[in-house]
């Protein structure tokens, strides 16, 4: 079994280098199957290029690929997503995203009420 910790105090990986290291990860499993491996990351981008590279290369991770995220444990289906998404698991991006939308809005409401008087 391999699993991908989620954990804060994980190793992570710049842009250009995370879909080398999804590669080498599940492909290092991929030799030593009958082998327990803990690979943890803080790197949402890491669990996002390792679920993209067995979706691009149809590998099935299904009975060998788990997420943990504190302690939910996420199987994971050949279409490299987790069977349900704990909280707190890799959403940091999309609480941004939804905080840049509101703000972005706000403001574009303030801009607006500037502009009528």
């Amino acid at each position: 079994m391999l699993t991908i910790e989620y954990i804060n105090t994980g190793k992570s990986y710049s842009d250009f280098e995370v879909e080398e290291k999804a590669k080498e990860i599940i492909d290092t499993h991929l030799d030593y199957l009958n082998q327990d491996m803990i690979y943890r990351t803080s790197s949402e981008n890491l669990i996002n290029s390792i679920r993209l590279y067995i979706v691009e290369s149809k590998i099935n991770p299904e009975g060998w690929l788990q997420f943990k995220c504190q302690d939910d444990v996420m199987a994971v289906n050949r279409f490299g997503n987790p069977e349900y998404w704990a909280k707190g698991f890799c959403d940091s991006n999309e609480k941004r995203i939804s905080r840049m939308f509101i703000a972005q809005i706000n403001l574009r409401k303030e801009h607006r009420e500037i502009n009528m008087k």
